[in-house]
């Protein structure tokens, strides 16, 4: 919505905490979830032995969905007032 893209991971990540979680739009935990799951992700992509396991998956998974859906509703309250 803001006009940005980014290719890789990491300057995605920073500039959501950079504009939403230091702002308080988003709680500082998502941000320490995003950041979580970003380095579990490329520990399984680099690592010879990744440190995963199926509940450490669904934990990120259930936080991962509340982050969609806040994310979700932020952005449907955001084109509400842009339309009004």
């Amino acid at each position: 919505m803001d006009g940005n893209g980014y290719k890789r991971h990491k300057d995605a990540i920073a500039k959501f905490n950079e504009v939403y979680v230091a702002n308080g739009i988003f709680p500082r935990e998502f941000g320490r979830i995003i950041h979580r799951a970003e380095d579990l992700r490329h520990s399984s992509d680099y690592d010879d032995f990744p440190n995963l396991d199926e509940s450490l998956s669904r934990e990120l998974l259930r936080a991962a969905e509340e982050i969609v859906l806040s994310i979700e509703d932020y952005l449907e309250k955001r084109l509400v007032k842009e339309v009004l």
